[in-house]
């Protein structure tokens, strides 16, 4: 029986030297062999192109757009206008937007106050009496001009530019002001047929033909018997051009200014 177990230890041993040798030696298959073929590690991919990030800039506001072609006409720089007369306050072309008129300090290119809150979209000028500015675009209280010098700004709502004038100058009148002002009525005609006056001073129509007329100082009715005379006094009404006619006498009309 010894022989038995003996001849079968033999057989065990002869099989496992046929399988590779020693059998208590790790297997060849998990350790790397040091020959240089060695499988290097694994490093994570670089990414394609420069590895340094370039910051982004902040953004950043856009930059106004320029009112390209748009240039004051009137006033011209170094124009002298008189204080309290009708002056056309005019620039080169429709904006395109609405926007307002605004007179400015020369030197310190403060506000002073504002001509026109309510510029139109193909508005190209302005009638501007002199005599005083709104104090801003949201209060329409109006204050007196004094004289001095001055340039005008234009400023169109939304993102465009500003258009400013050359500088210009206001100044006092040196001529005497009367204190009244007449306009007869003879041969169904105004004489003269268009008055300026200032502010305050006042206008007296006479009726030298032996008719009544009715007419019309824009829309205050009045009736004016022969020989008769109506005092007009434009203290009482703001600066501009009123029309003067009768719709039952066509021939009589003509234009009373208050500056």
């Amino acid at each position: 029986m010894m022989w038995g177990v003996i001849g079968g230890l033999g057989i065990i041993v002869v099989v496992l030297l046929a399988r590779g040798g020693n059998v208590s030696a790790p297997s060849s298959t998990n350790t790397p062999k040091p020959n240089g073929n060695t499988t290097a590690p694994i490093t994570p991919a670089k990414p394609s192109g420069s590895t340094t990030q370039t910051p982004k800039k902040p953004n950043t506001p856009t930059a106004p757009k320029s009112v390209s072609g748009i240039a004051f006409t009137s006033p011209l720089g170094g124009t002298e206008w008189k204080i309290g007369e009708l002056h056309t306050v005019s620039w080169s072309r429709e904006g395109g937007l609405t926007g307002q008129l605004m007179l400015l300090d020369t030197k310190t290119k403060a506000l002073i106050g504002v001509l026109n809150p309510s510029l139109g979209t193909r508005q190209t000028s302005y009638q501007w009496d002199t005599l005083g500015v709104a104090i801003s675009r949201t209060n329409p209280s109006r204050k007196e001009i004094t004289a001095g010098a001055y340039i005008l700004k234009l400023a169109f709502d939304g993102p465009v530019g500003t258009v400013e004038s050359a500088p210009f100058s206001l100044t006092h009148t040196s001529q005497s002001q009367t204190s009244a002002a007449i306009i007869a009525i003879e041969g169904a005609v105004f004489s003269p047929t268009t008055l300026r006056v200032k502010k305050g001073i006042t206008v007296t129509f006479t009726n030298k033909d032996s008719v009544s007329y009715v007419f019309k100082i824009n829309t205050f009715g009045q009736t004016i018997a022969p020989g008769a005379s109506i005092p007009f006094e434009t203290s009482a009404f703001f600066p501009g051009v009123y029309d003067l006619y009768s719709e039952t006498t066509p021939s009589l009309k003509g234009s009373l200014i208050i500056e």
